[in-house]
């Protein structure tokens, strides 16, 4: 019964979630049938994981961040500083009675910058605190001392503790596999607001990458299609885009099926980030273009209901519910609508027949399981890019 409950609440918060940054909710499921027959995904040799246990002290961390060789916040657009006085008191109170504080986990790039993985809030705070950009306040030990005392005007004794601290630090080479790499990250993302998927692959992404995936959520055809509903703070607009680009590559244009190996997307946007570091400008020039066109063919076939789960009452097309994205819809469509048979067709011309072909769609239990429970499972995808491929190949049947 506890655990019940439990599963529900959880469940309901990753809904309001969801929701809230603008997509449909979609279920997921631990242990699928995938998961087990392995797909694209093989195990790691552990003696190509490189990771190295160093103690640092906090003066010499707080010069590399000063130096721009640390980056905090590598991308994601998110408060990663503490906004409780108290509780940013209390750390820096740790450091100058010197209690221990829990190891730190670094990425070290190809460009030998570090990326801070775990500790970021804590690392901020100090980095604030050294600045002297806030003073202390609730502390448990030294209120009569250091109480209202930004680090300025602390005694040195306690300036120096803090600066002497020396923190351990396991710091992941960028020379272990790819793979390896997004792994440790899930297994290690323990702060207090965790990474979501899209932000740990944003983390070891490069610059270009990054510009790249940001400038494709601000693409006006993009806007249109969404509708504008889903926020990117958390990097759900870019995943959004990332599974475009990743899908494209994919998908066997002159068969018209998708190629895929993987057990689940979320393996294949993990590689697809890696493919897109290899890329030039004139690549992303191209996936750019490929991307704003298929945004364009998108709304006209679909308008007000792009990407969007829908009913047809009375002969008229009607939202299942709140109007909201569904990450599944947008995949399939995006990508098939891309193939050479809706070269030159007005999709807008075929609008009503192919939301009505839509709607008769999500009457099949098979379809609609597909876009809401398990949805990264290869036999889910599958079966998703079938009947999207399908809808519109209908609703463009006499064009």
């Amino acid at each position: 019964m506890v655990e019940n409950q439990k599963y529900e609440l959880e469940d309901a918060l990753q809904r309001a979630e969801a929701e809230f940054v603008g997509l449909d909710y979609e279920i997921e499921l631990e242990n699928t049938e995938d998961d087990l027959d392995g797909g694209k995904e093989v195990p790691f040799n552990a003696d190509k994981i490189r990771i190295e246990q160093q103690m640092l002290s906090l003066k010499y961390i707080m010069e590399l961040i000063d130096a721009d060789l640390m980056e905090l916040n590598p991308g994601y657009e998110r408060n990663r500083v503490w906004k409780d006085k108290k509780k940013k008191s209390l750390l820096i109170e740790s450091l100058m009675l010197r209690i221990p504080i829990p190891a730190f986990y670094f990425y070290e790039n190809k460009d030998t910058k570090f990326q801070v993985i775990d500790g970021q809030q804590r690392l901020a705070t100090i980095h604030e605190f050294v600045n002297n950009k806030f003073s202390l306040t609730g502390m448990e030990y030294l209120s009569e001392t250091c109480n209202r005392k930004y680090f300025k005007d602390l005694d040195i004794k306690y300036q120096q503790r803090i600066y002497r601290t020396q923190i351990a630090v396991n710091i992941l080479d960028a020379r272990s596999p790819q793979t390896v790499i997004f792994d440790i990250f899930r297994r290690i993302n323990t702060g207090g607001m965790k990474l979501n998927p899209q932000e740990m692959r944003n983390a070891v992404c490069t610059p270009a990458v990054r510009e790249f995936l940001k400038q494709s959520t601000k693409n006006k055809n993009f806007l249109i299609a969404t509708r504008e509903l889903v926020k990117d703070e958390r990097m759900d607009a870019q995943e959004l885009v990332l599974r475009f680009y990743a899908f494209s590559q994919l998908y066997d244009y002159e068969k018209c099926e998708l190629v895929n190996e993987y057990s689940s997307i979320s393996l294949m946007l993990d590689e697809a980030v890696e493919k897109l570091k290899q890329m030039d400008k004139k690549e992303f020039t191209g996936l750019y273009h490929q991307f704003d066109e298929a945004m364009r063919r998108c709304y006209s076939a679909f308008g007000d209901y792009c990407f969007a789960k829908i009913t047809m009452e009375d002969d008229k097309i009607k939202l299942v519910s709140r109007d909201y994205i569904n990450k599944s819809l947008f995949t399939a469509f995006s990508v098939i609508i891309m193939e050479k048979r809706y070269d030159g067709i007005d999709l807008l011309k075929c609008r009503e027949r192919i939301l009505q072909s839509l709607a008769v769609a999500l009457m099949n239990p098979e379809y609609v399981s597909a876009i809401t429970v398990a949805t990264g499972d290869k036999s889910k995808v599958s079966c998703n890019f079938y009947y999207c491929g399908k809808v519109l190949k209908e609703g463009v049947r006499n064009d």
